[in-house]
């Protein structure tokens, strides 16, 4: 299939796999959970000497923070690109005030899907629909992103519109101080099951 949609809301695979060709051998690329750990693994192609650390079987939510400092403390002379998810966020959320405080050169993309995209794919093709995690039954959702990033001292940045997302990051990247980058995507993203034919 044809991974690399320019539709908006944006894809995760084509953000993901743009994030990827961008990055080089100065990046440290993280990830954790859910679909940006899937789609990561697909589309990121590790052509000019990137290094990705990653929970690898586990899929931990929320380890992208922790894994994320832990890389810049050990390389302080790389850029850590670090993504998560809008629920994964949550579970080390305290741990934005280490990175802001410290000044750690990482950007940490935030994929706002609406809230635990691969959790309702699962639940849908599964469980034939049958969610227990709606928005109506326990309030899941996405948190005020923007006002997250300012309460723990951070410089928000919003990517929404897949035709900007290369512009984008050449922008980002070029900064050297830590970054909060929430990235728009696809609330019924599809995500492909590499083993399948």
């Amino acid at each position: 299939p044809n991974i690399h949609k320019n539709t908006n809301p944006i894809d995760l695979y084509r953000f993901m796999y743009d994030l990827g060709q961008i990055s080089s051998k100065k990046n440290i690329l993280i990830t954790d959970a859910g679909s940006n750990y899937y789609i990561g693994g697909q589309a990121w192609r590790f052509e000019r000497g990137q290094v990705e650390i990653a929970s690898t079987t586990n899929a931990a939510m929320g380890l992208s923070i922790p894994l994320a400092i832990g890389a810049a403390v050990a390389e302080p002379k790389s850029q850590i690109l670090a993504v998560t998810g809008d629920g994964s966020l949550e579970l080390n959320i305290q741990e934005l005030k280490t990175i802001s405080h410290n000044k750690f050169n990482i950007k940490l993309f935030v994929i706002n899907n609406g809230g635990y995209v691969s959790m309702h794919n699962w639940a849908d093709s599964l469980f034939k629909g049958r969610r227990l995690d709606t928005a109506a039954d326990t309030g899941d959702g996405t948190l005020n992103l923007k006002n997250i990033a300012k309460a723990f001292d951070l410089k928000h940045y919003l990517i929404n519109d897949v035709n900007s997302i290369k512009k984008d990051l050449k922008k980002i990247l070029k900064d050297k101080k830590p970054l909060f980058v929430e990235v728009i995507t696809d609330s019924r993203q599809k995500i492909f099951d590499a083993f399948k034919d």
